[in-house]
């Protein structure tokens, strides 16, 4: 009888970054690196992720806090290799990137207001601002991601960064 490899496929999100600590919305803005917590729990997650068979691959978001987070994880378990891919990337949030979040959450209180009075499906086609990416744009950029990795590595062992 022929043994059938297992697809096993690990989602993380990337370390502590700098604008997380200045409570800033990044979204997609750069430079934003890790701070030396966010490398610290980078570090951490690698030694709870260790598997005897580790990982065959690393795919990461191209931001820099993505691929930092990746990056160290992939030194940590014996330098697997790190693929970037925008579809990775956070939510593009358009004009509120870089802004306070409370100013984010005062600019966008009418919208708010708005959106509670959705269906769900209407939730998930609503834009908040202009550039915002929906939930739906978001769900189908990671999703479609996901399925193409999922059948081009079948058997392997795969972490995603994001």
């Amino acid at each position: 009888m022929e043994s059938v490899s297992q697809t096993s496929l690990v989602l993380v999100r990337h370390g502590e970054s700098r604008m997380n600590v200045a409570q800033t919305l990044s979204g997609q803005l750069e430079p934003n690196p890790l701070t030396e917590l966010g490398r610290n729990q980078a570090r951490e997650l690698a030694q709870r992720l260790y598997l005897p068979q580790s990982f065959s691959l690393i795919y990461s978001s191209d931001l820099e806090r993505g691929f930092e987070t990746a990056q160290i994880i992939a030194e940590e378990l014996g330098g697997a290799i790190v693929v970037t891919d925008p579809n990775l990337r956070n939510r593009n949030f358009g004009h509120l990137q870089g802004m306070p979040l409370d100013r984010v959450r005062e600019e966008l209180r009418p919208a708010q207001e708005a959106y509670d009075k959705l269906d769900d499906t209407g939730k998930y086609k609503f834009r908040f601002t202009d550039g915002m990416e929906t939930d739906e744009e978001l769900m189908i950029r990671f999703t479609s991601f996901l399925k193409r990795i999922l059948e081009e590595n079948k058997g392997k062992s795969m972490l995603v960064v994001s």
